[in-house]
């Protein structure tokens, strides 16, 4: 027969168990546009963004990093020498909806493609300024969007593309001070304080079972 506490020592090592499996996934959607123009023009030659598919999925409420890819990076030129130059800028615009809420935002991504391009050779960057990590509340809860890399290598022109990809973060919404409030106990607290009110009982119980037995 097991020890009463024993029993509660289990019962509690299992709820929290529980507690601590129990993981939060938030759905959502997005899609990328490239702006002003998926074809940013340089000389004889062009940078080609070709943003990925919209699509949905999900992150961890609080946990790690969920990766979306944002575009593929391609070029096209027919310069010899002088070879063509770019010093353009460009945007990359996401748009987020909460799939919970329904609620949706954007958040644009400042870059510039700098370098210089030839049929054969690229000297081209991608460079998107700082901050690398913006910040959309939506539906109650924080999305953070990291871009990556903030400095991509731009291939010569070919099959061969560069990949710009991001990162999102979901977390709640800090909540506004208000006048202080007497906090109620979650049902897990509820519960250990049950387990430890029973324990005590238990407790009891056993010492005077305990006291009997000794004095036969």
């Amino acid at each position: 027969m097991l020890h009463p506490f024993r029993v509660l020592a289990l019962a509690a090592a299992a709820l929290c168990a529980a507690s601590t499996a129990r993981a939060d996934m938030i759905g959502f959607s997005y899609s990328w546009q490239a702006l002003p123009s998926t074809v940013i023009p340089g000389g004889s030659g062009s940078v080609l963004l070709a943003p990925a598919d919209g699509a949905q999925t999900s992150a961890e409420l609080g946990g790690a990093a969920t990766f979306i890819p944002g575009a593929e990076v391609r070029t096209t030129s027919s310069a010899t020498s002088p070879p063509d130059t770019f010093n353009t800028p460009f945007h990359m615009k996401l748009t987020l909806t909460d799939t919970l809420s329904g609620a949706s935002d954007f958040l644009v991504f400042d870059g510039t493609i700098s370098g210089t391009l030839t049929t054969t050779t690229s000297t081209l960057t991608s460079t998107f300024d700082n901050p690398a990590t913006k910040f959309l509340p939506l539906g109650g809860r924080v999305y953070s969007v990291t871009i990556s890399p903030l400095l991509v290598s731009l291939p010569s022109p070919g099959p061969n593309a560069a990949l710009i990809d991001a990162r999102v973060q979901v977390s709640n919404a800090p909540s506004n001070p208000g006048p202080p409030t007497q906090e109620t106990p979650e049902p897990a607290t509820l519960l250990l304080a049950g387990l430890a009110a029973a324990g005590l009982a238990a407790r009891r119980a056993w010492g005077r079972v305990d006291s009997r037995v000794a004095r036969r």
